[in-house]
């Protein structure tokens, strides 16, 4: 039996979930929180104590590693690598969008059609991937200026956006079809690719791990 805590801190939004072998055991969250600092410890707890669950039970943390935000994922890495020292037990990072991308095929089950995860960045940029419907990873998590977008190339394929960006991507006038999903960045999307990361004792460098901001820190 493996328990893992699974803490999400790429967005304005501080999630955390508990885990026991692909199960939920306990989900809490603090949306759109301007402090992932004042509520994380407290949501940790809580969690722990609705699964009836120890930290000292822990077989590992698993964190969003990014892209996201910068303070916030400096956070979310900075706790999970102390919980990983403090009980000796293993790091597992996790793609924000790879993730997300993930879970909306999951939910959608379009297996033949092609999931773009994005996060806004900044005014007139995302950070996005591409998935296809089989799980392969085509487009690796990357920055982009949306007037340069080059999704064409997947216009033979029904598209599934997923993230914050449909206030911004919805103007722009694509050649292909395109579905907007609703989607959360929460610590419940990291749960499936964790225990196979875990399963295939796929960890980090508790030394060396640093977010993946994907673009320089100014």
């Amino acid at each position: 039996m493996a328990l893992l805590l699974f803490i999400d801190t790429s967005t304005r939004n501080c999630s955390v979930l508990l885990a026991e072998d692909g199960l939920v055991l306990a989900e809490k969250a603090a949306l759109d929180t301007h402090s992932h600092v004042a509520v994380l410890q407290n949501l940790i707890a809580q969690c722990c104590e609705e699964a009836n669950k120890s930290l000292n039970d822990l077989n590992a943390v698993a964190i969003s590693e990014g892209p996201g935000s910068y303070t916030g994922l400096r956070i979310g890495m900075s706790a999970a690598k102390g919980f990983c020292f403090a009980l000796n037990i293993p790091l597992i990072s996790l793609d924000t969008l790879e993730c997300l991308a993930q879970e909306t095929l999951k939910k959608v089950q379009d297996y033949e059609g092609i999931y773009i995860a994005t996060l806004n960045s900044r005014k007139g940029e995302i950070y996005f991937c591409v998935m296809d419907g089989k799980k392969n990873i085509i487009e690796a998590s990357q920055p982009a200026v949306i007037e340069e977008l080059t999704w064409n190339k997947y216009k033979n394929n029904k598209i599934y956006i997923s993230g914050n960006t449909k206030n911004y991507l919805e103007n722009i006038t694509f050649v292909f079809s395109i579905e907007f999903i609703f989607t959360e960045y929460l610590a419940s999307n990291y749960v499936s690719k964790g225990f196979e990361k875990y399963n295939l004792k796929d960890f980090d460098n508790l030394i060396d791990k640093e977010p993946n901001y994907l673009k320089p820190f100014h």
